[in-house]
C-alpha cells in the first residue's frame, strides 16, 4: 500500500513539475524544447497531433522487441500547455506511462537558473510532505523505510 502511495506521489510530482515549469515561460508564443520517448507506432501521431518540430530521434528497442524512439523536439507553448493540462497520474506512472507522460522540458532561455531552483525547492517540499504523510498514515511502514536526504 505504501509503495502505491509513493508511486502516486511521484507521479503527482512529475505533473506538478511540468505545471510549475510552464508557469515560468513568459511569452505566449514561445517555442519550448522537449524530450520524450515511446513506441514508434505511437510517436508519429503524437508528433503530428501537437505540431512538434523534431530536432533529433534516437531509435531504441524496448523489451520485448518493440521498436521505439527517444525524441527531442520543439513545441509551441500552447500545444505543450494542452498536453500538461490533460496529464493524469496514469500518464506518468511507470506501469502505464504514455508518450505525453514521458515528456520533459529541456533547459531553455525562458526558464532561468533561479526559477529552476525555485521549482526544485517547491518539489522537494512537496515530496518531503508527501512522504511524511505516507509514513504517518500507513500501517506497517516505519520511518526508516522511507528515508530521503532531508
Amino acid at each position: 500500500m505504501a509503495h502505491q502511495k509513493f508511486s502516486s506521489l511521484s507521479a503527482e510530482m512529475e505533473i506538478k513539475k511540468m505545471i510549475l515549469q510552464m508557469s515560468k515561460v513568459e511569452p505566449k508564443n514561445a517555442i519550448i524544447p522537449v524530450i520524450f520517448n515511446g513506441k514508434d507506432s505511437e510517436i508519429e501521431s503524437f508528433i503530428n497531433r501537437y505540431h512538434l518540430t523534431v530536432t533529433s530521434r534516437q531509435r531504441v528497442i524496448y523489451f520485448p522487441d518493440v521498436n521505439g524512439s527517444v525524441v527531442t523536439a520543439n513545441i509551441p507553448k500552447f500545444d505543450l500547455q494542452r498536453i500538461v493540462d490533460n496529464l493524469s497520474i496514469f500518464d506518468v506512472l511507470p506501469s502505464t506511462k504514455s508518450i505525453a507522460g514521458s515528456i520533459g522540458i529541456q533547459p531553455n532561455k525562458y526558464i532561468t537558473s533561479n526559477e529552476s531552483r525555485d521549482v526544485s525547492f517547491i518539489l522537494d517540499k512537496f515530496m518531503t510532505n508527501g512522504l511524511r504523510d505516507i509514513v504517518d498514515k500507513s500501517d506497517g511502514v516505519k520511518s526508516a523505510e522511507c528515508r530521503n536526504n532531508t
